[in-house]
């Protein structure tokens, strides 16, 4: 009983992760229309990065940093 559960989870898992790399796409789309081209395009590669780690915490950096830049 406990893998059905399991695999349950491991797909919700999988359709909360790409429900989220749908909208940092649209953020990304959204920053380039709107003029921070700088913005979508880090966007753009932390989602890639994210494919093939599975992970995105590690390039918050990179988002925030692009943030920064942004608003100066």
């Amino acid at each position: 009983m406990s893998t059905t559960s399991d695999n349950s989870l491991v797909h919700q898992q999988s359709d909360v992760l790409e429900y989220i790399n749908e909208i940092a796409q649209e953020l990304a789309q959204m920053a380039e229309r709107a003029g921070c081209v700088a913005l979508g395009h880090d966007l753009r590669r932390a989602l890639m990065m994210a494919h093939g780690s599975g992970d995105i915490s590690s390039n918050e950096g990179n988002i925030s940093s692009s943030l920064d830049g942004e608003r100066s």
